[in-house]
């Protein structure tokens, strides 16, 4: 009965999640977008600075940090902001299934769309620019579900602190599009300024762009730590806190 009744749930989630329009294009269709118009613009041709890699080989998983941006720090705070005000989560007693594993089937729902969004994202670059794609699929996964982990949490703290959906979104969108320029997500960290690339440090979608190019181009898990043990720790601490300061009412 609960397997029946939590997979139903994801259905529904996932049907609630198409139906809002700006939620889907910036999942699906924004990054493939922005890489039709640079890679028109500036082609894949082996350059020297990206390691003999082109723009849109780098491009591809520097963007997947955008999408994990976009579905933690905007879709899922609203969303979840938007339930508390509708007063969805008080009738959660109703359901045959506990809030956690509600939680748990949202938090793998946002996790599907965004592995979506990469797959199409990775699919254009394929076909339309000749992109590489050197990377153990494993490795990616193991990756994008870190990140994905990390930046759910945080979408979560963000929804846990926030009273109200436009709340929820404007502190989403801030931190969202404040880390995608200075985070080598929109701009490759080898144009950016030295100046630039040392407040890059301090942005945790730095480190999943970092972790995301490593893996895309074929290196271990183990060559980047550093990024994996940023990712996994704010992913305990967001978790923790949003806990603590959650209220289902």
């Amino acid at each position: 009965m609960n397997a029946a009744v939590t997979l139903k749930l994801t259905v529904v989630k996932i049907k609630l999640f198409v139906r809002e329009l700006p939620a889907l294009f910036f999942t699906i269709f924004f990054t493939p977008m922005i890489l039709i118009v640079f890679g028109m613009a500036y082609g894949n041709e082996p350059n020297p600075m990206f390691g003999n890699l082109g723009s849109v080989d780098i491009s591809i998983p520097a963007y997947v940090a955008i999408i994990i941006s976009g579905v933690a720090l905007i879709s899922l705070p609203i969303a979840t902001a938007a339930a508390k005000e509708r007063g969805e989560y008080r009738r959660l007693r109703l359901l045959p299934v506990k809030a956690g594993v509600y939680l748990a089937v949202d938090m793998a729902v946002y996790f599907l769309l965004a592995l979506a969004g990469v797959v199409i994202l990775t699919l254009v670059g394929r076909f339309a620019f000749g992109a590489l794609f050197t990377a153990n699929v494993l490795r990616v996964l193991v990756a994008l579900a870190v990140s994905c982990a990390a930046f759910l949490s945080l979408g979560f703290l963000v929804a846990a602190l926030s009273k109200t959906a436009k709340t929820a979104q404007a502190i989403g969108m801030f931190l969202s599009f404040g880390m995608m320029f200075i985070s080598g997500a929109g701009m490759p960290l080898e144009l950016m300024p030295e100046s630039l690339r040392r407040v890059s440090d301090f942005m945790p979608l730095t480190y999943v762009v970092v972790l995301m190019r490593g893996v895309w181009k074929g290196d271990p898990l183990s060559a980047h730590p550093l990024p994996l043990l940023v990712l996994v720790g704010m992913a305990a601490l967001c978790a923790a806190l949003s806990s603590r300061v959650f209220r289902w009412e």
